[in-house]
């Protein structure tokens, strides 16, 4: 665990497998809003909501941590993290290494450009563009077989494609739609936009535990419990305005 937290966490921290109370040390990303990222200090955001209405329903104690993206899948290998809530997409490779949770909400990838840069219209337009992502994520992929004339640049985490993407060394940024096209409502509106096309299809998006972890049934059965009593439909018009 110390290769990924510091030792002030660690000491409070323990695992699910050294304990009968089901304490759990829960990673999330601290800049993936809405879904996930600090505001006066504090963790907040639609996954760290969620989870907690999760944590209440199983009687599970748990220690939020930031991580990168690139950083999660291998936590869960190691046992050093018992969940991650990072608007992961479900494919068959993370399926191979690490399990998932049902299905808590469907997404697709998008595409963040200037405002006043009129050669991006379409995803196609992007194919000798320079473009910014996270390291371990889908996008990177897909931009590599889809666009291979473009200059894909790799960063830990969304900050810092941002943060290229303000300062005009990138001209676009792949990334999870729902959350570029926050970005372009709040902190981006001066100069960025997203395009209205999404690129490839739909994908589920669920909770990654470790192989064989015992949460997994439990959080399913709480999904499906908050999806009946309205507590996950509450939940998105919080974070964005309908559900």
């Amino acid at each position: 665990m110390l290769k990924y937290l510091s030792a002030a966490v660690f000491a409070g921290v323990l695992s699910l497998s050294n304990v009968q109370a089901q304490d759990a040390t829960v990673a999330f990303l601290s800049d993936l809003q809405p879904f996930g990222f600090i505001q006066d200090g504090k963790h907040i955001g639609f996954d760290l909501d969620l989870w907690a209405e999760i944590a209440k329903d199983i009687g599970v104690k748990y220690e939020v941590v930031s991580m990168d993206f690139g950083a999660m899948i291998p936590a869960l290998q190691t046992g050093n993290i018992d969940a991650a809530l990072a608007s992961m997409f479900v494919n068959d490779a993370r399926k191979q290494v690490i399990d998932f949770s049902d299905t808590y909400y469907v997404s697709a990838y998008g595409v963040l450009a200037h405002k006043d840069d009129t050669s991006i219209q379409t995803v196609a337009d992007l194919a000798d563009k320079s473009i910014a992502t996270v390291t371990g994520g889908e996008a990177a992929d897909w931009i590599s077989k889809n666009l291979p004339n473009a200059t894909m640049r790799l960063f830990p985490n969304l900050t810092n494609s941002f943060l290229e993407f303000q300062a005009g060394r990138v001209d676009a940024v792949i990334y999870d739609y729902p959350t570029l096209a926050y970005y372009a409502n709040t902190d981006g509106a001066s100069n960025a936009r997203v395009l209205d096309e999404t690129i490839g299809d739909q994908s589920d998006v669920a909770i990654a535990f470790p192989k064989g972890s015992e949460l997994v049934t439990k959080v399913n059965e709480s999904l499906a419990k908050m999806r009946k009593d309205g507590r996950y439909n509450a939940l998105l018009v919080k974070w964005f305005g309908k559900s």
